[in-house]
């Protein structure tokens, strides 16, 4: 029960012994190793009650609420503790109940989806005639004809730099959000450490350099595209990433660990249509072939890094 300590530079010997609340601690956790977590609860009240920072007592406290069926308060001890484990447990119990009434949301926002897609299948044919903006109706439908999209954008006028910063405006928001209000089986958030500046230089920070790299080594290698056509396709480009983060805030909240897939799945197509739209606007708006545009590009990147690495130094000097 004691620990001696020597220490050569003051020639002295230092003895600890242990307090209640190790006393505390070492029974409580005796009982977790064993697996008596019902047994060992009311020493990780104590100890919760001593120091509210211990998440030994907060993984013991929901181990001991699971047991008992008590899954509500398993839910709150699990994400004090960061037990995830715990928490996907409880959280497969209770989420029919706790969340059935999300559920007609998610199947109203699939529906508004497939009900834009309709719409703009419908609008093409002329079926109906409806009066919406044109600008408006080009970036809705950008994901659904890319090339036509960027043919009006360069050759048209009719991209809009208003509508490309909103769509910016909204996918950093989104990011946010992904972090702020996604479900806690899927996020790492911690409210006191977590700094939406850093989001908003990764994601309004990393499209504005990549819009100037982009357009600089396009002009040095003959591309006919303008800065202003290149910033509109490449935030034209973000409506997938926006939808993306409709899903993830939805269904993180829904879902527990082993259906990830779900959310993965998801995050995978719209990455790929956000890719899509981006190298098919500005190989067109660019006028130039698929190798010619991915030399580029590719050309665009490596500046970036650079211009990024400069900055970092700058930063850090300062």
């Amino acid at each position: 029960g004691k620990i001696f300590v020597t220490d050569s530079g003051t020639n002295r010997i230092t003895v600890f012994k242990i307090n209640e609340y190790g006393k505390l601690l070492k029974k409580a956790d005796n009982l977790y190793i064993k697996g008596k977590y019902t047994e060992g609860k009311k020493y990780w009240q104590q100890i919760n009650k001593l120091d509210s920072n211990c998440q030994l007592a907060y993984w013991g406290l929901a181990k001991a609420c699971l047991l008992e069926e008590n899954y509500d308060e398993a839910l709150y001890f699990s994400k004090e503790g960061l037990d995830y484990a715990s928490y996907n447990q409880a959280f497969s119990y209770v989420r029919s109940d706790r969340y059935k009434n999300l559920f007609p949301i998610a199947l109203l926002t699939i529906a508004v989806i497939c009900g834009l897609i309709i719409f703009c299948k419908v609008k093409k044919r002329k079926i109906f005639k409806f009066k919406i903006n044109r600008k408006v109706s080009v970036f809705a439908t950008s994901f659904l004809h890319p090339f036509e999209t960027a043919d009006l954008v360069k050759n048209k006028k009719e991209g809009s730099l208003l509508i490309a910063t909103v769509s910016l405006a909204v996918f950093y928001i989104f990011k946010v959000l992904e972090t702020t209000a996604g479900g806690f089986l899927f996020t790492r958030y911690n409210k006191l450490t977590y700094n939406s500046f850093y989001t908003l230089l990764g994601t309004v920070g990393v499209v504005l350099i990549f819009v100037l790299c982009y357009w600089a080594m396009a002009v040095l290698f003959s591309g006919k595209c303008k800065i202003k056509d290149v910033y509109i396709i490449t935030c034209y480009a973000l409506l997938p990433q926006i939808f993306n983060g409709i899903f993830f805030i939805i269904f993180s909240n829904i879902l527990v660990s082993a259906e990830s897939a779900v959310i993965s799945a998801i995050s995978v197509i719209t990455l790929i249509m956000s890719g899509i739209i981006m190298c098919i606007g500005l190989m067109v708006i660019s006028d130039y072939g698929f190798f010619k545009f991915l030399g580029v590009t590719i050309t665009a990147v490596i500046a970036m890094i650079v211009v990024i690495f400069v900055i970092f130094m700058v930063a850090k000097l300062d």
